[in-house]
């Protein structure tokens, strides 16, 4: 028994990871105001408690886990926006200074 947690463990530690992933390539169409979106937040929560209860899993255990994704995909997602908008400063000819925020 042991063995098939392990192996879900790994199988939700990658599918876990091909989420960020996605979130992070949705970064190239944000900008720091857009990063939360609390309708969106809202949505995706309600689903996701939908989804726990047809599976008899707790929908509050999925929606806490859900809502630390979301942030972690939001943290990567800003500090990836604030890149790409140094890297467009750059290449405009703007200066970079290393401290500022995004």
């Amino acid at each position: 028994m042991r063995a098939i947690l392990d192996r879900i463990d790994r199988r939700l530690v990658i599918l876990l990871a091909l989420r960020l992933k996605v979130a992070d390539a949705m970064a190239a169409f944000k900008s720091p105001g857009t990063l939360r979106d609390p309708a969106r937040i809202a949505a995706v929560i309600a689903h996701v408690r939908e989804l726990a209860e047809t599976v008899d899993l707790s929908p509050d255990l999925v929606e806490a886990l859900w809502r630390q994704l979301m942030e972690a995909s939001a943290v990567r997602q800003a500090r990836l926006v604030a890149l790409h908008r140094k890297a467009g400063d750059a290449a405009a000819g703007l200066p970079v200074h290393q401290n500022s925020q995004p």
